[in-house]
């Protein structure tokens, strides 16, 4: 009998110029290590929540967070952490603000983190917002800090502007330095659609294998 077919990848819509992301489940060479001679994990990935919440509302609302008072909304988390689970598989941890609350689908109040999003995550954390500076900068601290224990995927838009100062060990901002080429995942909101996808701004899985400690 014939072999069964292999699963079926899921069709991204292609930017000029953009490649798609390639799914989780990719096989990581034992060379391909940081420098601390860990191997990449490439099924997890770590999600700043108020990051992503923000980009929907300036992508698809169409609001600017600065004049129009709606920063986030949880129906952009939502969509994204969906994406990672069901057309990736790959396991979310979300990182929040402690006590943050949102409004969701443009509801007109705000509300804690929804059931729906959170039984969606392996984990979801609340940062401490000291000794960080305000919520926003809570959440991407500790976004990079798990990113870095884990050695796996990060959604967060902002983590490769060096300069803004990240209140990391220097050892995690040195990693985050030398990977976030490989580790961020770059995303985008369809502002007609509504929907979320990723592109592929990392290494190719043939020069990961040519890769040692980055060395």
């Amino acid at each position: 009998p014939a072999p069964p077919a292999p699963p079926a990848v899921p069709k991204l819509v292609i930017a000029p110029g953009m490649t798609p992301f390639k799914p989780a489940g990719l096989p990581v060479p034992q060379a391909a290590r940081d420098l601390e001679g860990r191997s990449y994990d490439l099924h997890s990935v770590v999600v700043n929540f108020v990051d992503v919440g923000r980009a929907y509302v300036m992508g698809v609302l169409m609001k600017n967070p600065e004049y129009e008072g709606d920063d986030v909304d949880w129906e952009g988390v939502r969509r994204c952490v969906r994406y990672l689970r069901t057309e990736r598989e790959m396991d979310v941890f979300g990182i929040v603000p402690e006590s943050f609350q949102a409004h969701d689908s443009g509801s007109g109040r705000r509300t804690k983190l929804p059931e729906d999003i959170l039984l969606m995550c392996e984990q979801v954390e609340e940062a401490e917002r000291e000794p960080y500076a305000g919520e926003q900068g809570s959440s991407r601290e500790t976004t990079v800090q798990r990113a870095y224990e884990k050695n796996c995927l990060i959604v967060d838009s902002s983590v490769n502007d060096f300069r803004v100062p990240l209140a990391v060990e220097q050892k995690t901002r040195a990693w985050l330095q030398r990977c976030v080429e490989l580790l961020q995942l770059r995303y985008y909101f369809d502002s007609k659609l509504a929907t979320f996808d990723v592109f592929d701004g990392n290494v190719e899985t043939g020069k990961l294998a040519r890769m040692n400690s980055f060395s």
